[in-house]
Order: structure tokens, then sequence, then C-alpha cells
């Protein structure tokens, strides 16, 4: 389940693909050590191995020591749970990179129910996963399914900097208001991110449902107020075309979960114009008003954009 309160954002280097090959998708935007090797850690953030995913970023290093410093996971700890050591469980890691000739970052991808270490660790076993003079090491492990690298093209959701956001620590644990602000917007971008992708491998890329107009709500009311014979006034009738274009995004998804299709729309408000009827008769009245649809709504909606 994704929740905010085991959210963590760590900075990367920008990559297309994240599986090695740095000579070809070079890695841009992460800092000195990069800018000087042309390679980083997180190169292989992507490279699933034996069915789990490892992560890599950079901490930073402790001024007098030169020593890299740990991560502070006991700052995703609720209140009176345990601190842990040496790692925290069920974490979701948001990855966090700023595209060549770009201002902003944008999350380029995440680990769900993701292992954070407070220490690095080595994978020592992977020989496809080598970096020049040295073991590969991680922060974070994940199941290769719960881990979602967004194509490039799709990298829409912009992550700030500055005051409440990163600032120079490539960690930002979001626990500001903007912090807040912030883990709402990555919520709801994973959730719409999952649903088109389910979309896309039961139905195929180009069969999604096209956003309603005020004018195609306006003809399903109006074809609906007609198969249901009955005579309603202009103020109801306004009212089930606003509440339908506020619920445009929850019609969408409901065709995209279960392939609903107009007619079953069509059929959904007749329904609902029959309980407005009933409502009006027994007031003793042969037309519906507002009054009688915001009650069949309260009580026997049948389709949740008009309830």
């Amino acid at each position: 389940m994704i929740t905010k309160s085991k959210m963590v954002f760590f900075n990367i280097a920008y990559m297309e693909k994240y599986q090695g090959h740095w000579d070809v998708d070079v890695p841009v935007n992460g800092g000195a050590f990069i800018k000087l090797n042309g390679w980083g850690g997180e190169a292989f953030n992507f490279q699933p191995y034996e069915g789990m995913m490892y992560g890599y970023v950079e901490p930073g290093l402790i001024q007098k020591s030169g020593r890299q410093r740990n991560i502070n996971i006991s700052r995703l700890t609720g209140p009176g749970e345990v601190k842990p050591e040496p790692y925290i469980s069920g974490i979701l890691i948001i990855w966090v990179a700023r595209p060549p000739k770009k201002d902003e970052s944008v999350m380029v991808g995440w680990y769900e129910n993701a292992i954070l270490y407070r220490k690095c660790q080595q994978l020592l076993e992977d020989k496809q996963r080598i970096l020049p003079n040295r073991s590969y090491d991680y922060f974070a492990s994940a199941k290769e399914s719960d881990c979602h690298l967004i194509p490039a093209r799709e990298r829409t959701l912009t992550i700030p900097r500055g005051a409440g956001a990163f600032g120079r620590s490539n960690i930002w644990y979001a626990d500001s208001t903007l912090g807040e602000e912030i883990k709402e917007k990555v919520i709801d971008f994973i959730k719409k991110w999952k649903l088109s992708r389910t979309i896309s491998a039961t139905f195929g890329e180009g069969d999604s449902m096209p956003t309603y107009s005020k004018s195609d709500i306006q003809r399903m009311v109006d074809q609906a107020v007609g198969e249901s014979r009955h005579k309603v006034n202009l103020a109801a009738k306004q009212i089930l075309v606003n509440t339908g274009l506020e619920g445009r995004q929850h019609l969408q998804e409901q065709y995209q979960r279960r392939r609903i299709t107009e007619i079953e729309i069509q059929r959904g408000l007749t329904t609902l114009l029959h309980a407005a009827m009933e409502i009006a008769k027994n007031k003793k009245r042969e037309e519906i008003d507002e009054s009688d649809i915001i009650e069949a709504m309260r009580s026997k909606c049948p389709i949740k954009p008009w309830c």
C-alpha cells in the first residue's frame, strides 16, 4: 500500500535507463564526482538482479573525516515505533533527477516496499554490475516488481528545490508543509500512472476513453431525461450536468477499470431520474426539480459521478 508516512526522496544523476552503459546513457547533473569520472553508483538503479533492484544515492561525506555519511532512517519511523537498526522496511523511495538543459528536477522512478539501509551495503555477486575500481554499493533494495522507472517522455512531475524542499543534500524527508503537498502529488501521480499501465496492458495503448466535455455530459443528461419520459425542470438538469462535470475524472477511471460504456452511464442516469420521479410523486408533483435530484443522489444513486 502506498502511503505518505514512509516516503523519502533521493536526488541522483539523470539517465534514461539506469542500467549501466554510461558511455551511451550518459549521466548528467549528478555532481562533481560524476562530472569528473563520467559515472556514478546510481547508474545501475534499475538494473535487476535475480528478481531484485538495488539502488544507490550519495548521502555525502563528513567533512572532518571524509567518511561517507549514513542515512538517518530513524526519521522515517512513526510515533512510538522502535528506532530501526540497521535497516527499515516498507519504504517508498522516490528517485529524483534534473534533466539536461532543465532548471527543474523531476521524478524519474520509485521503489515500493523497499528496504532502506542506514549504512552502505555491498553487492558482490552480480558480474553485470561493475563499477570502475570499486565494488557496487547500495543503500536500498526492493523486488523488481515493486520498482518502476518512468519513461523519459512521461517524467512530468516536478520536485521543488529551495526553502522547505531539496537543499544541498541528496536526501529529502519531505516533512515540511511543502513536503506534505508534494507527497500528495506523488501518490496521485503513481496511482494514475499505474492505472494507465493496467489499461495499456489489458486493452492496448490507444484504447482509452476521450475526456468528456460539457457538451458530452449535456448530451448524456438530455438523452437520459428523454428515455425516462419524466418532466425535469431546467435547474434539475443543470445539477446533473454540473455534477457530471465534477466527476469526469471518476467516470474515466471507472471506464478504464471495468470498461464502463456510455450506455451504462445512460442506464444509470435513467435509473436516477426514475428514483427522483418517485420522490416527486410522494410530494404530489409531476415534475422533477433540483431537490428531488439531490435526494435521489443521496439515497439511490446508481452511478458515482452523479452521487
